[in-house]
C-alpha cells in the first residue's frame, strides 16, 4: 500500500524464509543472519555464501560498512600503547569506555568528526562530576570541520568545551610513547598532550573485500568502491 515500515521492530513472522521468496506473491523481506557473503559473480548475477549457498539478483546493494581507522603513529607505538587504546565505532566501545572512565584520571579522544565529537560531549558530562579531564584534539581549525562551514564548525567547538572538554585543534599527533604510568602524545608541532587513555575516532576503513572477487574498481585515494554519480559500480549493483 505504499506505506513506510522499520524493519527494525518488525515480529519474526514479517519476514520470508528466503527460499519462499520466488512464490510469495507480493514480494517479501528475507533476512539471513550470520552468513557471510565470499564470492560474487557480477556477470552470473549470483553470491556465494560462507555455507555454500548461492543466491541469485536481479539488483543488488553493496552495504558492507567498514572498520575503524587507526592512525600509523600508534599504530607504530607498540603493545603497550595499543593495551591503553580504543577504536571507537560501536555502542560496546562506548559500554567499554564507561567503565574506563571510572578508573582513569584523563582520556584523550583523537578526532573532531561527528563520533569524535558526541563522544567528547558524553564524556565532558561526566567528567565535570568526576573529576575526569578530557582532552579532545584534530587537524582541523575546529570540530566537525570537514562537514560544517566555518562559522557553525566554530559554535560546536565552543559548545564542546562547555561541556568541559579541553578542545585541541590545528593538532596532528606525529608519535605516541609511554613515559611511567602516563601516555605522552607528541604533536607535529612540538607540544606534548600526557594522558592514560587514549581514543581514535578518526573514520572508517571501507570494507571491499568484495571487490576482488567481484572484479569491482577500489579507489586508489579513499579507498572504497569506486561508482558513478548515481552510486553504481555496475548498471545493476549499488554501494
Amino acid at each position: 500500500n505504499g506505506a513506510f515500515l522499520s524493519i527494525y521492530f518488525q515480529p519474526p513472522s514479517f519476514y520470508v524464509p528466503v527460499e519462499d521468496l520466488p512464490s510469495v506473491e507480493n514480494g517479501g523481506v528475507a533476512v539471513l543472519p550470520g552468513k557471510k557473503v565470499v564470492h560474487m559473480d557480477v556477470r552470473g548475477n549470483t553470491v556465494k555464501l560462507s555455507d555454500g549457498t548461492q543466491i541469485s539478483y536481479d539488483k543488488c546493494l553493496i552495504a558492507t560498512g567498514g572498520s575503524p581507522r587507526n592512525l600509523p603513529a600508534i599504530e607504530r607505538a607498540g603493545r603497550d600503547v595499543q593495551k591503553r587504546l580504543t577504536l571507537f565505532r560501536k555502542i560496546e566501545d562506548f559500554r567499554r569506555l564507561e567503565k574506563i572512565s571510572r578508573e582513569v584520571k584523563s582520556i584523550t579522544i583523537i578526532g573532531g568528526g561527528f563520533l569524535g565529537s558526541e563522544l567528547a560531549c558524553a564524556l565532558g558530562r561526566r567528567a565535570q562530576t568526576r573529576g575526569l579531564e578530557v582532552i579532545q584534539l584534530f587537524p582541523e581549525n575546529g570540530n566537525m570541520g570537514k562537514v560544517l562551514p566555518e562559522y557553525l564548525s566554530n559554535w560546536t567547538t565552543e559548545k564542546v568545551r562547555r561541556e568541559g572538554v579541553n578542545v585541541l585543534p590545528n593538532a596532528v599527533v606525529k608519535s605516541v610513547s609511554v613515559s611511567g604510568n602516563r601516555l605522552v602524545i607528541k604533536l607535529k608541532d612540538g607540544r606534548k598532550v600526557e594522558t592514560d587513555h587514549i581514543v581514535a575516532a578518526v573514520g572508517l576503513e571501507p570494507n571491499v573485500e568484495l571487490a576482488k572477487s567481484a572484479g569491482l574498481e577500489v579507489d586508489s585515494d579513499f579507498g572504497g568502491f569506486r561508482v558513478n554519480a548515481e552510486l553504481q559500480a555496475r548498471s545493476n549493483i549499488w554501494v
